[in-house]
């Protein structure tokens, strides 16, 4: 009797063990299948949206970029639906790294929130595009917002495109430890001058590069999607006799060892009524 409880108990404990392992190899495969599949949407979606960077018509641009970004949401919901546990399990593992984060880190994390929110909402019209070195630059926004204990005029760019560099960093073995994404581009200078309503001068406002610049938005919302980089500067509100605004950026492209590239985005744009100084401000 005991020889036959024994066995029982022994073969119970083989079963348990078994079914654990498989448990653990098959929620490995799921979320390698997951992995995949969601790989295979971004790569997917920069074949179907590299060739529109180069239009000129930003219509057409825009109609583009809405028929790309609607397939990767589908192809990423679709992934998901397949693999809803390893899903489950992404979705837990960015709560967690929220939770636990840096202030900075969760300040870049809204920061690419708000862009991607844009983007899924069907609010995303620049209000100036243009095809740059093979990269599409998509003048965002101006729009009042508080920074440092003032309300400025906040600058929201995305550049399409942008080339990326990854640095890998491995231990003794060979194992990755950590993967740290650059861009290669370099937004250097910012300027903005002023024009009356009889196009005199008022002279300008200039700046160096963004106050944030989110070269790899995956990284603090993993369904962003590939290939943008994120800008955003703050500066000071206009005058209340500017009537139009020469928005120019310059920056370099450093792809080969030696000089850079040099990148120009240029736009004239009608001041808006909010973006001139309030009863109470100075310009």
């Amino acid at each position: 009797m005991n020889r036959l409880v024994r066995t029982a108990l022994l073969g119970g404990l083989v079963l348990v063990l078994g079914l654990y392992a498989f448990g653990t190899y098959n929620r490995k495969v799921q979320r390698d299948a997951l992995a995949y599949e969601r790989l295979q949407a971004r790569a997917g979606f920069v074949e179907r949206l590299g060739f529109a960077f180069a239009l000129e018509q930003d219509e057409r641009w825009l109609r583009e970029l809405a028929r790309v970004l609607g397939w990767f949401g589908a192809e990423l919901r679709a992934a998901g639906d397949r693999h809803p546990e390893a899903q489950e399990v992404l979705r837990r593992e960015a709560r967690l790294q929220t939770e636990s984060a840096s202030s900075q880190w969760r300040e870049f994390r809204d920061i690419t929130e708000n862009f991607a929110g844009r983007l899924r909402g069907g609010s995303y019209q620049p209000i100036a595009s243009e095809p740059v070195r093979g990269m599409r630059f998509d003048l965002l926004s101006l729009r009042r917002d508080g920074y440092e204990g003032r309300s400025q005029l906040r600058i929201d760019l995305v550049v399409w495109g942008a080339p990326r560099r990854e640095q890998v960093e491995r231990d003794a073995q060979g194992r990755a430890e950590s993967v740290q994404v650059t861009s290669e581009l370099t937004l250097s200078a910012l300027k903005l001058s002023l024009r009356d309503a009889q196009g005199a001068e008022l002279g300008g406002l200039e700046g160096g590069g963004p106050v944030y610049w989110v070269a790899h938005p995956e990284r603090f919302v993993p369904d962003f999607p590939p290939q943008a980089a994120l800008a955003v500067w703050y500066v000071d509100p206009l005058p209340a006799e500017a009537a139009s605004v020469v928005w120019s950026l310059e920056g370099g492209l450093q792809t080969l060892p030696g000089p850079a590239l040099p990148v120009r985005f240029e736009t004239t744009l009608a001041v808006q009524p909010d973006w001139r100084v309030r009863l109470g401000e100075s310009y």
